[in-house]
């Protein structure tokens, strides 16, 4: 039987590196609103709340969510929340994410209602060659929208070795503007 993260589709990844770069993408400047989404087992949490902002962290988990109330209990600059950030009216002007590839088209449709300055978002390397498609056979309705609506460059690939439990798909970083 396959485990209840596997299900929902999470892998968690802790690479100290790889979530420095990601964080580094993001720019956060001072008073920044920060939202991330798919806070998992809070590893790039941690590293956003070294950069000081206002972090705003989803995690919609319910058996993730209470460790990570104690495991941030004691910092001030981020606010959890356990709720599907999809059904949810949150302003910024930052985001970062590793939300379940599953979820990918819904996120990317949620953002093009969204006013911020800019997102970096971990995706299934496949999902980013359709939102970057212009034509063929990856070129989809969800293209357009991302084309359309979004700025979207690819920056790096984070190998499956990376993640606990490694994913079958290769991944990769883009930010959105």
């Amino acid at each position: 039987m396959q485990s209840k993260r596997r299900i929902l589709g999470q892998h968690f990844i802790d690479d100290e590196e790889t979530l420095r770069r990601i964080v580094a993408l993001a720019e956060i400047q001072y008073g920044d609103r920060v939202l991330e989404i798919g806070a998992g087992k809070g590893s790039l949490t941690k590293e956003l709340c070294r950069t000081r902002a206002k972090i705003v962290s989803y995690e919609i988990d319910r058996g993730l969510f209470p460790k990570l109330e104690s495991k941030f209990s004691n910092i001030r600059n981020v606010q959890l929340v356990n709720a599907n950030i999809f059904k949810s009216n949150i302003s910024f002007d930052v985001l970062v994410a590793n939300l379940p590839y599953s979820r990918s088209e819904e996120f990317i449709e949620w953002l093009a209602g969204k006013n911020f300055r800019k997102a970096v978002v971990m995706l299934q390397a496949d999902f980013v060659d359709k939102i970057l498609s212009r034509s063929g056979k990856n070129y989809r309705a969800v293209s357009v929208i991302a084309q359309f609506c979004f700025t979207i460059r690819r920056v790096f690939e984070v190998p499956a070795h990376l993640f606990k439990p490694p994913p079958k798909v290769s991944s990769s970083v883009i930010v959105i503007e």
